[in-house]
């Protein structure tokens, strides 16, 4: 077990849900994007842009990392398959709406229960609540005070979120060794 905990948002952190019936997003995707479309009920799933790279990272800095959607429990397990077919084989757990606090509808918050409170996260994963971190695209679900890092919405076009994510990840947990993401800039090709 690592020291740090990475609690991890789906939808729109590291992966993007598409509906089916929505023909303008589907039209805008390359052929590679279409061939990596993972079929749900209602809905496709596609990676956010440099997923492999963001796995790599958290394999390579041992970071433990669990998911935690505001969706309900039931169509979180429906994204399981697909999360560990794009390579989060080693996630500790997940929580899902049902293990959030209420919080405010918005519009594009939908859920009553929208707040993730890191404590849940240490109470459940036996963790301290300095050594965990609220990945989201949202700010309105963390708690102030707790240790939160905003994403912005996956850009399926043009994307290189998770690099700059791999980078404040290694400022948070203090790397010092000269890992593949100080210089990325050399070595890594930006989508």
């Amino acid at each position: 077990m690592g020291k740090y905990l990475i609690v991890l948002d789906l939808n729109d952190t590291i992966l993007a849900k598409i509906k089916k019936s929505d023909k303008k997003t589907l039209s805008k995707l390359s052929k590679e994007q279409v061939g990596k479309l993972y079929r749900c009920t209602n809905y496709y799933l596609i990676e956010r842009p440099n997923t492999k790279l963001f796995v790599d990272f958290l394999e390579d800095h041992k970071l433990d990392y669990i998911f935690w959607s505001t969706s309900m429990r039931h169509n979180l397990e429906k994204m399981l398959p697909f999360l560990c077919e794009i390579g989060y084989k080693k996630a500790l757990g997940y929580l899902s709406q049902e293990d959030c606090e209420e919080g405010i509808i918005t519009e594009k918050i939908k859920a009553e229960k929208s707040i993730k409170n890191l404590n849940k996260v240490c109470k459940v994963f036996k963790r301290e609540i300095d050594d965990v971190i609220l990945i989201d695209n949202s700010v309105e679900k963390h708690i102030k005070g707790q240790n939160f890092i905003q994403i912005s919405d996956i850009n399926l076009l043009e994307d290189n979120e998770l690099l700059v994510l791999c980078k404040k990840l290694d400022k948070f947990i203090g790397c010092q060794k000269k890992c593949f993401i100080k210089i990325s800039k050399e070595n890594i090709q930006f989508i």
